[in-house]
């Protein structure tokens, strides 16, 4: 039986894939997935229930966005309009999970510091690194994004104060391509804190379970940048296979954690997206509702 379904569903791919193929190979199938759905950010609003939730953050708005993959086929006239976009959304909380470039930055880093640091927002804008801007140069893109407001959590954590009241953001450096540490992310605990952590890759959040963190944002994956219906993404990268696109929970024993996943914002190897359009995520938490999915 095993093997029936391993031919069934490598037949299905195989088949599927011819599908997308052909489909992209007519040029108004290409002209979609390569020029309209790719500037069709969506705005994906969930709510999560947490009873740990200190009183004063109640209703706290993050705002999550991620690899935007600057100089391939994003330039800063996008930027620009993903900044206003971001500001609409009036975020209390500002959260980006890497690869701010993709190969190179080229002379786009003082505009782009620029057009970031017009993004005001109350509680902090927070970032990690992902393994495009190792690619890039890890420094540079870290300078670039400092001078933009944000601050880069590097195996680090700080404490936000609200209302008299703490929640800890916590972030590490790029699983792949860094020297990520997740003691020196999370340790000491400080366990009556409510905890976010950023890390670039979603499937590292097994190992993040086993410490105290309440939610785990990441990106990466871009979705899979090409997916089927009702099978979902053809490709994914390492370290995004697992948990590639959305909302999850894991638990171990009494612990919760829960992992969102981002569709990312610009495009990485091909670029294309079908039926996987790119993502802005707003997160809005809560003391008293389950989590949703």
């Amino acid at each position: 039986m095993k093997t029936e379904r391993y031919v069934s569903r490598r037949t299905f791919l195989k088949k599927s894939s011819w599908l997308l193929g052909a489909m992209l190979a007519v040029p108004s199938g290409f002209a979609y997935s390569r020029y309209l759905e790719p500037r069709m950010i969506r705005i994906v609003s969930k709510k999560l229930g947490y009873s740990n939730l200190p009183a004063s953050y109640e209703g706290l708005r993050i705002v999550h966005f991620s690899d935007i993959h600057l100089d391939f086929h994003y330039g800063l006239e996008r930027m620009e309009e993903l900044v206003a976009r971001l500001q609409e959304l009036q975020p209390d909380l500002l959260c980006f999970t890497g690869d701010l470039y993709d190969t190179s930055i080229g002379s786009s880093a003082e505009e782009c510091s620029r057009l970031l640091g017009l993004l005001k927002v109350p509680l902090g804008k927070w970032a990690v690194l992902g393994n495009h801007d190792y690619t890039t140069g890890a420094e540079k893109v870290a300078s670039i994004l400092d001078k933009g407001g944000f601050r880069v959590l590097d195996n680090a954590w700080e404490l936000i104060e609200h209302g008299g009241q703490l929640m800890r953001i916590a972030g590490i450096d790029d699983v792949l391509r860094g020297s990520h540490d997740l003691d020196g992310a999370l340790l000491p605990d400080g366990g009556e804190s409510f905890t976010i952590l950023l890390a670039h890759e979603p499937d590292i959040a097994d190992e993040v379970l086993r410490y105290n963190v309440d939610l785990q944002l990441s990106g990466h994956s871009h979705g899979g940048q090409v997916r089927l219906p009702y099978y979902g993404a053809l490709f994914t990268p390492e370290l995004a296979r697992k948990y590639p696109d959305g909302l999850y929970e894991l638990r171990s024993g009494q612990k919760k954690l829960m992992l969102y996943t981002n569709r990312g914002i610009g495009v990485s190897t091909y670029p294309v997206r079908f039926w996987c359009r790119p993502e802005i995520t707003v997160l809005t938490l809560t003391g008293d509702l389950p989590a949703e999915h």
